[in-house]
């Protein structure tokens, strides 16, 4: 379901609709093995169900594997999108941060006299979406290490997370502070190289083949809503 927040808005009803057959099925199926309510009784030796009828319980595994093999589907569906629109920026979300706040004081409502850093990291869409491309990176680099048995490749994507991590509470504040001050280069030059790491270890582990389809498929749309 983390991942159904965080994934493109094209993906994440679908995403969604499935977790929640999932959840459906398992359910359905805790009900042919316990007495009385699974959303209230746990599953012991107790409240075990008897006779235990192995037809339908067999029937309900099955449906489960099923619903369970289309959820993976959809996830990696859904993954590989992500991979493909997060690693195709042309500028950086970091250096579109940097410039908005060069300019905000012209362009942009978002910083006004007397505001908090939290008010304007409520208010300003360039934060909200630099800081929704960070969390769509971790999840990228969560997977990626989850179906990856490279212990190098792992500690690459472990060390580049970790860093993104603790550069989130300083980064954005010091942006608005002073986008080219040298605390605030540091720390984006640091950001970028992270990135860059986790994008690497990433290309490493997940099938060419997939990506280009799923950037072939993504562009073709692309292409057909600039046609409309």
């Amino acid at each position: 379901m983390t991942l159904c927040k965080h994934c493109l808005p094209a993906d994440q009803y679908v995403v969604k609709a499935r977790c929640q057959v999932v959840l459906r099925e398992t359910k359905t199926l805790l009900n042919e093995l316990i007495e009385g309510d699974s959303d209230t009784v746990r599953a012991t030796i107790e409240t075990l169900k008897l006779p235990i009828m192995p037809f339908n319980i067999n029937v309900r595994i099955d449906v489960l594997k099923d619903v369970l093999y289309v959820l993976e589907t959809n996830t990696n569906t859904a993954l590989l999108a992500l991979v493909v629109h997060c690693f195709s920026h042309d500028v950086p979300p970091v250096e579109i941060l940097m410039k908005h706040f060069e300019n905000s004081s012209k362009t942009c409502a978002c910083v006004e006299a007397g505001d908090s850093n939290d008010d304007v990291t409520e208010r300003c869409t360039f934060i909200k979406d630099f800081d929704l491309y960070n969390e769509r990176l971790l999840q990228i680099g969560s997977f990626a290490m989850s179906c990856s048995s490279d212990q190098k490749r792992i500690l690459n994507l472990r060390s580049g997370l970790a860093s993104l991590e603790a550069l989130d509470p300083h980064l954005v504040p010091a942006v608005m502070f002073s986008p080219r001050s040298h605390h605030a280069c540091i720390l984006t030059r640091t950001w970028r190289q992270e990135m860059m790491l986790i994008r690497d270890s990433v290309f490493l582990i997940v099938d060419p083949a997939a990506f280009a389809d799923k950037a072939r498929q993504m562009m073709h749309q692309s292409l057909l809503e600039i046609m409309k």
